[in-house]
């Protein structure tokens, strides 16, 4: 993943990098394991944007075995393919001017 900082993190329109390459490293190595979600959700790896997965779609039944038979009842389950869909997920973080005033980074 750090060989993709300077494209993330590098724009030329503004004149080059926002945040210094020392920093970005690291907050980029850091980020996943401050993220909330990231640390309590399970990840699943998709090679695409979309992914089929198997789920269970109906569960079996157990039945109480008596009497004098001692009969046991079949029963069944059933599976069903339910796609995931990667999509994008970003927030606007509103920085006061005060502290982009005080930042040791030039924003």
């Amino acid at each position: 993943m750090a060989s993709n900082v300077n494209s993330i993190i590098t724009t030329g329109d503004m004149g080059g990098g926002l945040i210094p390459v020392e920093y970005a490293e690291q907050i980029i190595q850091d980020a996943p394991k401050a993220s909330v979600s990231l640390t309590r959700m399970r990840q699943i790896r998709m090679s695409t944007r979309t992914r089929t997965q198997p789920v269970l779609d109906s569960k079996p039944i157990a039945y109480w075995v008596g009497g004098d038979t001692g009969l046991k009842q079949t029963t069944k389950q059933a599976w069903a393919g339910l796609s995931i869909t990667a999509e994008e997920l970003a927030a606007i973080v509103p920085i006061p001017e005060a502290v982009i005033a005080d930042s040791g980074i030039p924003i």
